[in-house]
């Protein structure tokens, strides 16, 4: 036995290694990845296509996700498209969430453009008889009221409003291209809106790439009201609905070369959009009071666009007398008055030069 300690005090057992000597050497038994010590990065120890498969047995939004940031980059795309690919329960469940208000429609829209990039024959999917049969997703019961959504996947590829909506610009584009498709038509509707809307309406509310494709369109008719007529009366014209829009579309739509800013809307009694926008503003002054900011905005686009206050249309007065005359009925503030005038008497010098 002392010969035995004697021995081992003679020749001690080697020290373990710090475990991150071990792992700069060796990798632990049973470990997914190596870790890189200098950038403490994790680098996949296992090929690709097996994680690949691990991944497509956890949540799409939660687990799925979580694989890719591990993995990095360039594994990810591998991941997404082994995952993505024909996956249309992916799709699915994203309108489902997004119908359901649990879902914004941005994140809804990223993972849809996500999914095209897996599936890059997705046009096939749009055809005839799916733009036919997808052209209202949201349909009102006659009897109880309720509105049903048509969440079938087909849906966001066979229906503009829809693509229009979830800012699908690709799909859009695609569509519009297409044999006999008329932008003008009041059949499609989107799941916010379940009646059949304008298009150019529906993309004046912050969907400016939309709204910049329906303006390339040659036959685009910008004289149109908001829903179809026939069916519902009083239904706003296109710039009236474009009055209270959204800024950047607004100065799209008056700069287009297919809107006529001294042009009457629409028939011989039809009043010019300096007219209309007049209209808006006098109705906001109803209430509490309008921001200025917004409508003397508003009235620099369509004056700088070369909107004339100075024409008259048959019997009726010009815009800026239009303006006096509600200015001496007192049904404009005085501080929106001034406001209002500086813009046209600007935009009048600016003419007369």
């Amino acid at each position: 036995v002392n010969q035995r300690r004697r021995d081992q005090c003679a020749n001690p057992p080697e020290r373990k290694k710090p475990r991150m000597a071990l792992l700069e050497t060796d990798m632990i038994p049973n470990q997914a990845y190596d870790i890189d010590i200098e950038d403490r990065t994790l680098v996949p120890c296992l090929d690709i296509d097996i994680i690949a498969r691990i991944a497509s047995f956890t949540g799409f939004l939660t687990g799925l996700m979580d694989i890719c940031i591990a993995v990095g980059p360039k594994d990810a795309t591998v991941i997404r498209r082994y995952n993505l690919h024909d996956n249309y329960r992916f799709l699915q469940r994203n309108v489902m969430l997004y119908v359901s208000g649990m879902n914004d429609s941005d994140p809804c829209s990223e993972n849809i453009k996500t999914w095209m990039e897996a599936n890059t024959d997705w046009k096939k999917l749009c055809t005839p008889d799916n733009i036919d049969k997808f052209s209202r997703v949201t349909i009102q019961d006659e009897d109880t009221g309720v509105f049903t959504s048509n969440v079938d996947p087909k849906a966001l590829f066979n229906n503009p409003a829809v693509a229009i909506e979830l800012g699908l610009d690709k799909v859009l584009k695609h569509l519009i291209q297409q044999d006999g498709f008329d932008v003008n038509q009041y059949k499609y509707g989107c799941y916010a809106e379940g009646l059949p809307t304008n298009l150019v309406a529906l993309s004046l509310y912050g969907q400016r790439k939309s709204l910049s494709l329906l303006l390339s369109v040659e036959d685009i008719n910008l004289n149109l009201h908001v829903y179809d007529p026939e069916e519902y009366p009083t239904s706003n014209k296109l710039f009236t609905c474009a009055c209270t829009s959204d800024p950047s579309c607004f100065r799209l739509l008056v700069n287009s070369h297919r809107f006529k800013v001294n042009q009457q809307l629409s028939g011989p009694l039809s009043p010019l959009p300096l007219h209309v926008l007049l209209k808006s503003l006098l109705a906001d002054c109803d209430g509490e009071g309008p921001d200025l900011q917004f409508w003397r905005q508003r009235f620099h686009y369509l004056l700088r666009a070369g909107a004339d206050p100075r024409i008259t249309v048959g019997s009726a007065v010009s815009p800026i007398e239009q303006a006096r005359e509600w200015r001496n009925d007192h049904q404009l503030m005085p501080s929106v008055h001034r406001c209002l005038f500086w813009e046209l008497h600007k935009a009048i010098e600016l003419m007369e030069r």
